[in-house]
Parts: C-alpha cells; structure tokens; sequence
C-alpha cells in the first residue's frame, strides 16, 4: 500500500495527555518515531534502549517508550 498521512492522538501510556498530530504512516512499519523533544514535552521518558539494522546496514541504538495513540475513539499502547 505504501505510505499515507493519518491524524491521530498520542501521549503517555496512562492516557493522561494527549496531542493531535499529523503524522506518515508506512503499512510495513512496526514502531511509531516521534522527535525526543516532542515525547519529552508530553511527559513520555525513555523506558529502554533497541538495537535496529537500517536498510543500508547502519546499526543504530533508539531510545523506546510505552505511548497511548488514539484514532477514531480507540486507544491502543504501543512502542
């Protein structure tokens, strides 16, 4: 399918803030990335560290976090 933009919500994995944002979705993706300073601001901390092989062979370490994403009056928690 390829990507598309959806509107959506998200925030800390307790729900208790959410912001609207526009973002790229890829139907292949399996993590949402969102800017650090952007998580920050919502109260969302870095739980652990993963370990990714970019489709160029660069290996790079990602902070992840639990976040709330709403979307159409569902919420699902997810990395």
């Amino acid at each position: 399918m390829g990507p598309f933009y959806q509107t959506f919500q998200i925030g800390p994995k307790d729900g208790s803030r959410l912001a609207e944002v526009t973002a790229m979705v890829d139907t292949g993706s399996i993590y949402t990335l969102s800017p650090a300073e952007f998580l920050q601001d919502l109260g969302i901390n870095p739980e652990n560290v993963s370990e990714f092989e970019l489709a160029g062979g660069r290996e790079v370490q990602l902070e992840m976090a639990y976040v709330t994403i709403r979307l159409n009056d569902e919420e699902r928690i997810r990395v």
